[in-house]
């Protein structure tokens, strides 16, 4: 969310995602709080719900908020994360939408973060019934979550 934009009430229900990008780096699920320019304001994400989804990807899923804005109400469900030919994100950096925006000193980017799913910066966050299915040699850890509030958590 750039320029002090709204996201939410919104849900994603039923959907599958599959390999497939021009990108090195897939992220079949990314939301994020950051600005374009320093003078922008933050955007607020809320209320937004992921529901019955089939990932099959070598990439990785990231939701970062900010300490100052973070996501509100994210409803996580029934989730099947197949990792296929899984990527080294070690020296990712986060989509910016348009290479001709500069990436601010407060910009936060955990894209590099070794883990199928990277969750940061959330208030009220449910997590039901994920689940990743990945390599045994595989170098990313499933889950790391930063200053994430866990209203409900099951899997």
């Amino acid at each position: 969310m750039l320029e002090g934009g709204v996201f939410e009430m919104s849900a994603f229900s039923n959907i599958i995602i599959t390999k497939g990008s021009r990108h090195k780096y897939e992220y079949p699920i990314f939301i994020d709080i950051d600005k374009k320019k320093p003078t922008d304001q933050y955007g607020h994400i809320n209320n937004i719900t992921f529901n019955n989804l089939l990932i099959h990807s070598g990439g990785k899923i990231l939701i970062t908020g900010r300490p100052e804005k973070p996501i509100q109400n994210l409803d996580i469900s029934n989730i099947q994360f197949t990792v296929i030919q899984e990527t080294d994100f070690s020296e990712a950096s986060k989509p910016r939408g348009n290479k001709n925006f500069p990436k601010l000193a407060e910009s936060i980017d955990r894209s590099s973060v070794p883990a199928h799913v990277t969750l940061g910066y959330i208030d009220n966050l449910s997590l039901q019934n994920v689940k990743i299915i990945s390599e045994p040699s595989g170098k990313r850890k499933n889950f790391d979550l930063l200053n994430v509030n866990i209203r409900k958590q099951m899997f």
